[in-house]
């Protein structure tokens, strides 16, 4: 008795530890094209069933050898997963902790038809299915107990190239709040990472490199485009590979992403190619094309022979990018993580010949909500001005500037309004270049001033931010001054996407009940929204979920405030703090006085602070 109670304690111990082997690892990754994998080389179609590194691989499925190339990554091995299979042959199986995201890198088998790879769960006893067409990085969120995953194709087959089981993290990619941000400079790294040979996190950005494909730090003193100052760089030095020459680094959901870089050629443009590790492309605002070699699209920017800063807005819910050269050697300066910010911000005009201003200087000094940098207000008499800000043109640190948060950035009607930024100006030295440029150094525009005071405008598209106003000169002459004589932080703006305009049909003396929508608004409270109707076709009788008082003629929720109701516009705002919420924002119910077609309009107005 005493040596079977010994046995089965022994058993289950090695139970435990066999699957531990497998399953301790937060992230398993298994791309067929690693060495791991070389055993399958000789194999075609699977006899019996293999198991590597946790993976097994049924019997039934074909290896194939061909040679391919997907965002720049060569893969010489995928997998056929055969028609018709279930969990007895035909799979891929994998054991998993509990709630993990599932990635699979592959493709239908067919290049016009969409197929199916079922994803089933012994533990949970439930299948779903995700849909794959084009080559890509497909993601399958299973939320269940610990056991074990098995992935076939119910219908006709599909190409899989690696798959990923990563443990969910609820906190991973958590957003940034205001004022939070992540940096990587690279003058910080270089004589600390001159030659980096092997792969290597610097502060949470993995650089992957090898003897063979190496990756450099260097220190580099150099202007920007438009005189802002770098002193190191991290060079890709060539074309990323699967094995090296590429950087990692995690985003978090509502993020925009600014690029210091530069071609390692000061003559020839070089294309920056960005995925996530999985081979997938991340939601973002990158253009798409397809290179040499490939059959499906890459996001790319190109990036040109001088130091400048390039905007990535993302959209998704947080994962690792990935950043790569398409074929030479491309120098990273600065890589800076902020959040997009939805906030409201009053719009204004400064007339520097207002009493607000007076004669002076004004080292660092704001008046009136305008930030004033080495400036100096003089007196003048031309075209109707009597004062001026007059600021030194010189490199970006050092240049007197003018700064300003920019107008109606508040929610997603703010993310997608573009603002007009205008301002009034002249210089004493022409090619003096006026540059507007934001708090990461994302240059918006520039233009090069001439001994005229004209009005000079930039589009403005985003969120929350400050905006700098500054001269350049490209020789960085000194003692030349440049005129600023108004400015504005963008009132001119365009419409929105969250006003909706909608026709219906109505009988007269019959109710109907309006639901007023949102998704994923940045923040209930900021807003006040407005329904616009025609009022000789209807009238709104009530208001809210819980209609119990009566105010402005209708009977409203108690959560609704600032309620008016005159000409035809009924506007309120909700007391509802609640911040990138979507739903029912309010249910408005009316009658109808006549019988026809009538028009509802809905705005949603940022309210400033």
């Amino acid at each position: 008795m005493k040596k079977i109670l010994i046995f089965m304690a022994t058993l289950c111990m090695m139970i435990v530890l066999s699957v531990s082997v497998y399953a301790s690892a937060s992230e398993r990754n298994w791309c067929f094209t690693d060495s791991e994998f070389s055993s399958l080389e000789d194999m075609w179609f699977l006899k019996d069933d293999v198991t590597i590194n946790g993976l097994t691989i049924s019997k039934g499925i074909e290896v194939n050898r061909s040679n391919s190339k997907k965002r720049n990554v060569w893969f010489d091995k995928s997998l056929y997963m055969p028609e018709n299979s279930d969990t007895n042959s035909g799979y891929l199986k994998f054991y998993v902790n509990g709630n993990t995201d599932i990635h699979i890198f592959g493709a239908s088998k067919s290049d016009t038809e969409a197929r199916n790879i079922t994803i089933y769960s012994d533990a949970t006893k439930k299948s779903a299915n995700v849909l794959m067409f084009k080559t890509d990085d497909y993601k399958y969120e299973y939320r269940g107990s610990a056991g074990y995953i098995y992935l076939y194709t119910s219908g006709k087959g599909v190409r899989i190239y690696s798959v990923t089981a990563k443990d969910y993290n609820a906190s991973e990619y958590t957003s940034m709040k205001e004022g939070e941000k992540k940096s990587w400079d690279f003058g910080a790294y270089y004589s600390q990472y001159s030659s980096i040979n092997q792969n290597t996190n610097i502060n949470g950005l993995m650089v992957y490199a090898n003897a063979s494909e190496t990756i450099s730090c260097a220190a580099h003193s150099t202007k920007g485009k438009y005189g802002d100052e770098r002193e190191g760089y991290l060079d890709l030095s060539g074309t990323g590979t699967r094995t090296g020459r590429y950087i990692s680094f995690p985003v978090p959901e509502n993020s925009d992403i600014y690029i210091s870089a530069k071609s390692s050629s000061n003559k020839e443009n070089r294309t920056m190619l960005v995925r996530n590790k999985y081979y997938g492309l991340p939601s973002t605002n990158l253009s798409k094309k397809l290179f040499d070699s490939e059959d499906v699209e890459c996001s790319y920017m190109e990036v040109g022979g001088t130091v400048d800063t390039y905007k990535i807005s993302y959209y998704g819910t947080g994962e690792d990018f990935v950043l790569s050269s398409l074929d030479s050697g491309i120098r990273i300066y600065r890589i800076i993580i902020v959040p997009r910010i939805y906030k409201s911000t009053e719009a204004k005009e400064w007339n520097i010949s207002s009493s607000n201003f007076a004669v002076g200087s004004y080292p660092n000094n704001t008046i009136d909500s305008l930030g004033l940098y080495n400036a100096v207000i003089g007196s003048c008499n031309i075209n109707g001005y009597t004062k001026r800000v007059c600021i030194h043109s010189g490199i970006y640190q050092g240049a007197g500037k003018l700064k300003f948060k920019v107008a109606d950035s508040s929610g997603t009607r703010g993310d997608k309004t573009k603002r007009t930024i205008s301002v009034t100006a002249n210089t004493s030295n022409p090619d003096t270049l006026l540059v507007a440029i934001n708090s990461e150094g994302y240059v918006l525009g520039s233009y090069e001033l001439g001994t005229d005071i004209k009005d000079y405008t930039f589009d403005y598209t985003g969120t929350y931010d400050e905006i700098s106003i500054y001269t350049f000169y490209p020789e960085n002459a000194s003692g030349q001054y440049s005129y600023i004589y108004k400015i504005d932080n963008g009132k001119t703006k365009v419409a929105g996407p969250n006003d909706i305009e909608q026709t219906i049909d109505v009988v007269k003396g019959q109710s109907y009940r309006y639901f007023i929508t949102c998704n994923n608004i940045g923040k209930v409270s900021a807003f006040k929204y407005s329904v616009i109707y025609n009022s000789d076709a209807i009238t709104i009788k009530k208001a809210g979920e819980n209609p119990t008082t009566s105010i402005g003629y209708v009977y409203c929720d108690s959560s609704m405030t600032d309620v008016s109701n005159v000409n035809g516009v009924f506007s309120f705002k909700l007391n509802n703090n609640s911040e990138q919420w979507s739903g029912i924002l309010c249910p408005i119910e009316f009658v109808a006085k006549s019988t026809g077609k009538t028009t509802i309009k809905i705005i949603a107005e940022p309210q400033y602070n």
